[in-house]
């Protein structure tokens, strides 16, 4: 090759466009997850869940295509608890080593989170009962920004050039999901993480009865949407399945009631029966069920039981929530309209 010519191709690298970073492929098993990934990685990150979000994680049938996006997967993201039971034979049919439990992909989204719901003891006759607490995390958004930190510090491992990246947008939506959360003034005065401590442990509430600030009750500076749902503490509901645990204790709520005789059994008519004489007896007004289930069967037992069903949207996703904040406002706005 001449000098012409070795200048006319290094000038022609020189002006064609870089090859661009490939990406990080994420798969998570809930949309939910999907969201906070999406949020931290942006467009450094390809992310799709495996649960459709108006679908029962519980009884979700694993497809071949599952497989197939978790062999492909640098990353995989699941509750790691006992909801998703169809996560192992997954894990074993995608054959991806780099997104095993011990695996810098495999990402247990629940490490971190304070647990409710432990059983004193396992015994299946019982329903479907979680051996490890209620798997249903999403539920808070003080467990959300930790499933939010504990995404970004995976991301890190797999994708480490861009470690303050990842760093940076999680603390942004952990402190965008604090001030939703709390309301602005609270989380100046007393700081995110200590109000999520408190707040996931069911201790806040007591903390800011007790305490002031700037001569002012500490409870004055509550915000967000648990400022919006301070009259309904202490109120009783009733739930189709026990899968509301973390928003009714974020709220201060009490369940009186499950639809479900057993976690997982559907309703039967002698278990609707005594929840009529609970629900007199404690003026419960509301049924709280995610849209996932039958509506006809949340009905059936609203109707006998003499409650007001109300049906919410239970993932990112679902009837037309794009975010998780979206989906968080309308559980918050469900259990206003309960209170009013």
């Amino acid at each position: 090759m001449n000098a012409t010519k070795l200048r006319l191709l290094i000038a022609l690298v020189a002006l064609s466009p870089a090859p661009s970073a490939a990406k990080v492929t994420v798969v998570t098993t809930l949309p939910d997850f999907a969201w906070a990934a999406r949020a931290v990685a942006g467009d450094l990150a390809t992310v799709v869940s495996i649960l459709p979000p108006d679908q029962d994680a519980h009884t979700l049938a694993p497809r071949p295509s599952y497989a197939v996006k978790v062999g492909r997967a640098d990353l995989f993201v699941v509750t790691g608890l006992d909801l998703e039971t169809w996560v192992p034979a997954l894990l074993r049919k995608a054959g991806n080593s780099r997104v095993r439990p011990g695996a810098p992909g495999y990402v247990n989204a629940s490490q971190g989170v304070h647990l409710l719901g432990i059983p004193a003891s396992v015994d299946r006759s019982r329903g479907d009962v979680h051996v490890y607490g209620n798997p249903h995390i999403h539920t808070s958004p003080v467990n959300m920004r930790v499933v939010v930190r504990n995404i970004a510090t995976a991301l890190t491992r797999v994708d480490p050039a861009h470690r303050d990246t990842y760093t940076r947008a999680a603390e942004r939506v952990v402190a965008d999901l604090d001030a939703r959360t709390f309301g602005p003034e609270l989380v100046a005065a007393l700081g995110g993480d200590l109000a999520a401590r408190l707040a996931a442990k069911g201790k806040l509430f007591q903390l800011l009865e007790k305490r002031q600030y700037q001569g002012r009750p500490m409870s004055a500076l509550l915000g967000g949407w648990l400022g919006r749902l301070v009259k309904a503490r202490g109120a009783p509901i009733a739930t189709y399945h026990k899968n509301w645990t973390y928003l009714i204790q974020l709220a201060g709520l009490r369940l009186a009631a499950v639809a479900e005789p057993k976690p997982g059994v559907p309703p039967t008519a002698a278990h609707v029966a005594s929840m009529l004489t609970t629900v007199k007896q404690q003026n419960v007004r509301l049924l709280l069920a995610a849209r996932h289930y039958p509506p006809s069967r949340v009905r059936a037992v609203a109707d006998k039981a003499g409650l007001e069903p109300t049906m919410v949207p239970f993932h990112v996703g679902s009837d037309g929530t794009k975010t998780y904040p979206d989906l968080v406002e309308r559980w918050v706005r469900a259990l206003e309209r309960s209170v009013r």
